[in-house]
């Protein structure tokens, strides 16, 4: 589908990217900060499809803090303004006092029947919009009930659609989307157009019909957007299960559009590797996604994994390329898309989800016994944001407890903080490496707004390189370290 390759290379990881090719040029951007080791073996490449050009990893330097932008201000909300005519008295007259009062009565009961009539419809306006806002995550049925795939491709195909992205240069990236509402809300990733300055969308469904959508929200962390098709209605919604029902070794079947926007979804086959693997592919966070050996091929992005009851449990998002590697890919779990959906259409952010606010290196049980320390994490950096900023505790101190149970892996403590909301308090046991002393400090967690690689900069209006520059620093400074919260 495309002839432009992204390279991710931490040391040993290299992420891979095809896309369509845009006539703007190559993208500079600043590198961001990850692990001092490894995650991946060498060459391995992490295929995003179709929009990330750049993304490069450096060891953590505690002694440069990056810091986000502050939150863009909210819209001021339009109240509507009602105009009312000047009152006039009448001339009392001294008979008719019963047609008089038999009027004021009737009026009043105008009135009273005209606001809970409006009431009533307000109501009901609200209630639908919260149901297009909302779904539930359906229950896994019964072992017996389940199809083949020839009828998981049927009754999922209508609720998949294609998308393209484009802009006054032509068509940047092809992708997917998963139908959330029959009013048209679309889910897909927030990578499919991370390289197109002022991106427009064009949405194919499986009937044929070509809509525009307009873009609603989208989240880098998650790597999660919402679309909006114009004038769309009846269309039908995926049934979306629950991924936490989910099991490795479980056959599940990805929809997509690999071979274009406009042309029909395939189906391929595979089995759940893994139901919760901690990785960070389109920011600096790590986050929690399926693995899957099922292939997702460039233009799957935005796709839908799903169990053999045709019910969507994942919105696929990357695979890693190598030659050690094979059928390794990643899909977004519907219990996290559920959240930071409704979410993203209500407040157009991840309203609420919090963060600890440092940089970190993970002492392991091995460090541990190497360099005769406690199991951690080792503090590399502190966002003067943080709570943590003023209790005394300083760089390289190792976090070792959190609310009392000890810290083996990062996994430990960012799933903790995963089930947290901003505002929060943490209890944790600071090590400090200076003093050989160990100290207990309360922590309020911050709101992680994140951001989105969404550009609305008109690409005409600044040079390509300077629009893609800056959206990259932008996109950048919305996640404050690389490796934890």
């Amino acid at each position: 589908m495309s002839d432009n390759n992204f390279n991710f290379d931490n040391e040993n990881l290299e992420f891979s990217l095809d896309k369509k090719e845009d006539n703007t040029e190559e993208n500079t951007s600043e590198p961001c900060v990850a692990r001092e080791e490894p995650i991946f073996e060498k060459d391995n490449e992490l295929e995003i499809d179709p929009a990330i050009e750049s993304i490069t990893m450096e060891e953590v330097n505690p002694t440069k803090t990056p810091f986000s932008s502050p939150a863009e201000e909210p819209l001021t909300p339009v109240m509507p303004f009602i105009e009312t005519a000047d009152y006039i008295p009448l001339e009392p007259k001294q008979k008719k006092h019963g047609i008089k009062v038999f009027a004021v009565l009737l009026a009043l009961l105008v009135i009273i029947s005209g606001c809970l009539t409006g009431g009533y419809l307000l109501g009901n306006y609200d209630k639908t919009a919260a149901k297009q806002d909302k779904v539930d995550l359906a229950s896994k049925p019964e072992p017996d009930e389940a199809k083949s795939v020839s009828q998981i491709y049927k009754d999922v195909n209508p609720s998949i659609v294609g998308i393209y992205v484009y802009n006054s240069k032509g068509i940047v990236s092809s992708a997917t989307g998963v139908i959330y509402s029959e009013d048209g809300f679309v889910v897909t990733n927030d990578h499919i157009y991370s390289s197109a300055a002022s991106p427009k969308f064009k949405v194919y469904t499986s009937e044929g019909k070509m809509y525009d959508a307009a873009f609603v929200a989208g989240d880098t962390r998650s790597d999660l957007a919402v679309l909006k098709m114009a004038n769309a209605s009846g269309l039908k919604p995926a049934v979306f299960g629950d991924s936490n029902q989910l099991a490795i070794g479980e056959t599940v079947v990805a929809v997509g559009r690999p071979n274009g926007a406009n042309e029909k979804a395939i189906a391929s086959q595979g089995v759940i590797s893994d139901t919760a693997i901690r990785t960070s592919i389109t920011s600096s966070y790590t986050s929690l996604y399926i693995q899957t050996d099922t292939a997702i091929n460039p233009g799957s992005s935005g796709g839908a994994l799903c169990n053999l009851y045709g019910q969507v449990i994942g919105i696929t998002s990357a695979k890693i390329v190598g030659e050690q590697y094979e059928g390794v890919g990643f899909a977004i779990p519907t219990t996290i898309m559920k959240k930071n959906v409704e979410l993203l259409i209500k407040h157009k952010y991840v309203k609420g989800r919090a963060k600890l606010g440092i940089s970190y290196q993970e002492i392991d049980a091995l460090s541990a016994e190497i360099n005769n320390s406690p199991t951690g994490l080792m503090i590399a950096s502190i966002d003067q944001s943080s709570d943590l900023y003023d209790k005394s505790v300083e760089i390289n101190d190792i976090i070792t407890k959190v609310n009392g149970q000890n810290i083996g892996t990062s996994e430990d403590i960012l799933d903790v903080i995963d089930q947290k909301n901003a505002g929060d308090i943490l209890n944790l046991t600071i090590y400090s490496t200076k003093k050989k002393i160990s100290f207990e400090v309360s922590v309020r967690l911050l709101e992680d707004e994140g951001g989105s690689s969404y550009n609305k900069t008109d690409s005409n209006s600044t040079s390509s390189d300077d629009t893609s520059s800056n959206a990259d620093e932008y996109n950048k400074s919305e996640f404050d370290f690389p490796i934890g919260e």
